[in-house]
């Protein structure tokens, strides 16, 4: 378990790796560490508590404006965003074309830039391979390049350097910002490879675009890196979807600079349109599996036991399942699902409250799926469970309709 704290506070300190874990092991043996200290359970638990908006602690204040998103500091119920993996897009072969372009043009030599892609499943930044690995508000990739210079006439290698690229994107609540970040490491070199100089820059859909790739000796200094920051064009009350898209390219003297090649970010999604913050602007990676989980033995304990027996009922949303719930913004049709699975007729022992599952904030409430469960359950947890909830909700811009899952755990 004071691995897991470690590594949580590494992550915070150091925001281009940040990734935020979904291994559940890890979690089990830290809530039953959490049963020998109290202490030590308010840490992990507040470093759960603000899931996957660690990178955006750490790039700086989670608000940004007066209106937007709190983010609390008390124990909450931990709250999780899972990683996912999604390939680096392959190039095609490119030799033959940098060959006739460059006989077209008449250089003695041809130069050919491409990436290899062939993903491993992983949950570290640092071991994910031509792939990014993609959090609720952080997204990073490794991918390995290849430049070749080539006689121009016969197709011979001349040199040849071997480099990795690093990308690191990150978001947050309060801003309409995405940073995006990328290191250059030569792992090898050859030939005229060794005067291989990069450059760049880049394109970005439905976003502004600042910085570029200057041109650095990647080949004598082995290292080279880049800043950019993209803008969201999302308007007042309004969901956008961008991109965004850095371009390389190799130079030496005497040749043709060598076709670019693309590192495409995972689409950011921008808003700002999260329910009771008309101000507060945010991006996230919308590709992530957003998970809130609730403990058997913590201070919702009756909440987490009727849930997990609701789920096992065959009700929706449990983690790992096929199904999941989606949160709910139309507070008509909030107060529908609330009557139909805990109308006020039902009578309330002393101290006890009616806990519904699903969630009346989902579309799989009583009212819009046809069929619930109800228990009477200790009040102030009943209470504590859905401020969890709507915490939640907030600190992961958890958007109408947007879909979750929920854990539960010892």
């Amino acid at each position: 378990m004071f691995d897991l704290l470690t590594h949580s506070l590494d992550h915070v300190l150091k925001p281009h790796r940040t990734v935020i874990r979904a291994d559940w092991e890890l979690l089990r043996r830290g809530k039953q560490a959490l049963q020998r200290t109290h202490s030590t359970r308010s840490r992990l638990i507040r470093l759960a508590a603000a899931g996957a908006a660690i990178a955006a602690t750490a790039a700086g204040s989670l608000t940004g404006s007066a209106n937007a998103v709190p983010q609390s500091s008390s124990p909450v119920t931990t709250t999780v965003t899972t990683s996912v993996t999604q390939p680096v897009g392959a190039k095609a072969d490119v030799v033959q074309l940098a060959l006739t372009k460059a006989r077209a043009n008449g250089d003695r030599v041809a130069l050919v830039n491409s990436f290899s892609a062939s993903p491993q499943a992983t949950t570290s930044c640092s071991l994910v391979r031509n792939a990014w690995l993609i959090s609720r508000f952080h997204a990073c990739a490794n991918a390995t390049g290849i430049f070749r210079v080539l006689d121009a006439r016969t197709g011979r290698e001349l040199g040849k350097m071997t480099y990795t690229v690093h990308g690191d994107v990150t978001s947050r609540t309060g801003s309409k910002a995405f940073p995006y970040s990328l290191h250059f490491t030569r792992n090898s070199v050859s030939g005229a490879a060794a005067g291989a100089v990069i450059s760049g820059s880049a394109s970005a859909s439905n976003a502004t675009t600042r910085g570029n790739i200057p041109s650095q000796p990647l080949g004598a200094s082995g290292k080279a890196s880049a800043n950019f920051t993209f803008t969201s064009k999302v308007g007042r009350g309004k969901i956008l979807a961008s991109g965004a898209t850095p371009k390389w390219i190799f130079t030496v003297p005497g040749a043709t600079p060598s076709n670019p090649v693309s590192f495409p970010a995972p689409v950011v999604r921008c808003d700002n349109a999260l329910k009771g913050y008309p101000r507060s602007y945010g991006c996230v990676f919308p590709q992530s599996k957003n998970v809130i989980q609730y403990s058997l033995s913590g201070y919702v304990k009756e909440v987490a036991k009727h849930i997990k027996d609701a789920q096992a009922s065959g009700l929706p949303g449990a983690y790992g399942g096929r199904t999941v719930l989606q949160r709910l913004y139309d507070d008509r049709q909030i107060r529908r699902n609330r009557r139909t699975s805990c109308p006020d007729s039902l009578p309330r022992p002393a101290g006890k409250s009616c806990d519904e599952y699903a969630f009346a904030s989902t579309y799989q409430g009583g009212a819009l799926l046809g069929r619930f469960s109800r228990r009477m359950v200790n009040e102030t947890q009943n209470t504590d469970a859905g401020r969890d909830l709507n915490k939640f909700y907030t600190v992961n811009r958890i958007l109408n309709k947007d879909p979750f899952q929920v854990a539960i755990v010892r």
